[in-house]
């Protein structure tokens, strides 16, 4: 599917047939690397995108763009909310698809209410302009999250602050600074829902990654890279989701992008588990809601999909963008992922085909049904020989059995070596 146009949107809606652009101020891209999304998707057909350019005079607007996707095809904005001279740099979904709360480039959060009107687009208005005072602090935000509940919203600062808010009252439950012994600008953060979203994991600009027990204000592990991977530095982080008491990282050295992922206790303590290296570095992360697959978009403008569970590749769009992705989120089914790019484009990518099947999974069903058709013909072959020469029913008696179980065997054999190669290639494709 990398050969596909990718979809973009344009800032006065008038965009080529097949694209749609998605405008950010100056700074705006280079602040979206490795932080959470600028893109949001609801349960169903349509997804939310921000941008714009900054100040009145770029020309570009910044706002909110309502956009349906049917497959890997994006339609053209469906609607708009026109957010003034502040443009979007990133967001947050609540799980109920109600609310979005956008992180606003001259600092502060806006709150978007979303209506749904099947089969017609939600409709979407900004629900509170003073959201900035109710804010400790004056930095920028830098990432935020909800946690799976919708009870929690959490914040990393560009001084390197961690908050955490309780929804939708936004009162103020944890404002950590001094304690985590830096003041580089925060990356990552994410609650885990193992632990009933009481652990909270955060990655920084200096390359360091912590999990907190926010609710107690306490420091529960620091995340420590193998000796191999020493010199590296934590990018992004994700939880696992479905009950899994797991933690996924992105991790950066000399610029290659590895995934790591841990095994975590009760108690919120972190082992290692596996790891592997994912080509470039890695930009932009996300896991299915599901907790099933792993969806990454890297500097090169690539897009991987990936199990979970092992690591294992199952789908890779080579030139997905033309530059780093800057967000990449599920659909709620988990068999899309959008992804968009400094390139100013934002594209859909379809990760599982209709049959529930893919990659190596796909591969090896189709070596199946050729050694399957295989045996078949060797099987009408010696058929056909026997009765040329006249023997065809002392074959049928006696030696079609042996046969039989021979290529019963044969066909075992080749169902193997089919696997271990669809297995190698899936490999190979990361």
């Amino acid at each position: 599917m990398a050969g596909l146009p990718s979809k973009t949107y344009c800032s006065d809606l008038t965009c080529e047939a097949g694209s749609i652009a998605v405008h950010y101020q100056d700074h705006a891209a280079e602040d979206c690397r490795g932080n959470d999304e600028c893109a949001s998707w609801p349960a169903g057909q349509y997804l939310f995108l921000g941008g714009g350019g900054g100040k009145k005079n770029s020309g570009i607007p910044n706002r909110l763009e309502v956009v349906c996707a049917n497959g890997e095809q994006l339609a053209e904005p469906s609607g708009s909310l026109s957010l003034g001279n502040d443009p979007p740099m990133r967001s947050a979904l609540h799980p109920s698809g109600r609310s979005l709360l956008l992180a606003m480039g001259n600092g502060g959060l806006q709150q978007i209410a979303v209506r749904p009107q099947l089969p017609s687009p939600p409709d979407v208005y900004a629900e509170d302009d003073g959201l900035a005072e109710q804010i400790p602090g004056t930095a920028v935000v830098r990432c935020l999250r909800f946690s799976d509940d919708g009870r929690f919203v959490g914040m990393g600062f560009t001084d390197g602050s961690v908050q955490v808010l309780e929804w939708p009252s936004l009162r103020c439950l944890l404002h950590l600074k001094d304690q985590r012994g830096t003041r580089d600008a925060l990356r990552n953060v994410d609650f885990s829902p193992a632990h009933r979203n009481r652990i909270l994991a955060a990655t920084a600009e200096d390359g360091t990654g912590a999990l907190w027990h926010w609710e107690r204000g306490q420091p529960v592990a620091s995340l420590e890279l193998p000796p191999e991977l020493k010199g590296g530095q934590f990018n992004l982080v994700r939880f696992a989701r479905g009950g899994s008491m797991a933690l996924y990282t992105a991790v950066k050295l000399k610029g290659v992008g590895w995934l790591l992922h841990w095994a975590q206790s009760p108690s919120g303590d972190i082992s290692l588990i596996s790891q592997r290296t994912c080509g470039n570095i890695m930009t932009a992360f996300d896991i299915s809601p599901s907790g099933h697959a792993l969806a990454i978009g890297q500097q090169e403008g690539e897009v991987k999909y990936l199990a979970a569970e092992k690591l294992v590749p199952l789908r890779h769009v080579r030139w997905a963008h033309t530059i780093f992705v800057t967000a990449i989120t599920f659909a709620q089914d988990g068999k899309a992922v959008m992804s968009t790019s400094a390139d100013a484009t934002a594209r859909v990518t379809v990760v599982e085909p209709p049959n529930g099947r893919s990659g190596a999974s796909s591969k090896l069903s189709q070596a199946f049904l050729l050694a399957c058709i295989a045996v078949l013909l060797a099987v009408g072959v010696q058929i056909f020989r026997q009765w040329q020469s006249g023997n065809l029913d002392l074959y049928m008696a006696d030696g079609f059995q042996t046969f039989a179980r021979k290529s019963a065997a044969s066909l075992l054999r080749l169902t193997s070596r089919s696997s271990q190669m669809a297995s190698r290639s899936a490999q190979q494709s990361l």
